[in-house]
């Protein structure tokens, strides 16, 4: 209901009263929901300062070290280890059998010799 008042500015006046308060009361609404954004955005820088200040118990960052990476480096250690075990067990067995070869190629050539001296 536009008062008597407004009826004595106008049309154009009373159109270009509507229009300012539109605006402001728009501009109202997104001062506060800027603040809220703001706020927001504050809480995540502060969430992300406090995630990277975090240090680990051997003084690293834990950023920079990821949990899931270092297990899988663990394992890695662990297979490697393992690795290196089979292959020595390999190259005994391999060593013995070298061995034994020489023995039995040893054996058959005084078996020769012996059946060529007869």
């Amino acid at each position: 209901m536009l008062s008597f008042d407004m009826l004595e500015l106008g049309l154009g006046a009373t159109i270009a009263l509507l229009i300012l308060r539109e605006v402001f009361t728009f501009l109202k609404n997104k001062r506060n929901t800027s603040d809220i954004d703001i706020q927001k955005t504050q809480q995540k820088i502060e969430d992300m300062y406090d995630w990277y200040a975090r240090v680990a118990s051997d003084n690293i960052e834990e950023w920079y070290v990821l949990k899931s990476l270092e297990k899988s480096i663990s394992r890695l250690d662990e297979s490697i280890k393992e690795q290196v075990r089979v292959q020595q067990l390999s190259l005994d067995v391999l060593k013995e059998a070298s061995y034994q070869l020489r023995h039995i190629d040893t054996k058959v050539s005084q078996i020769d010799r012996k059946l060529h001296e007869k």
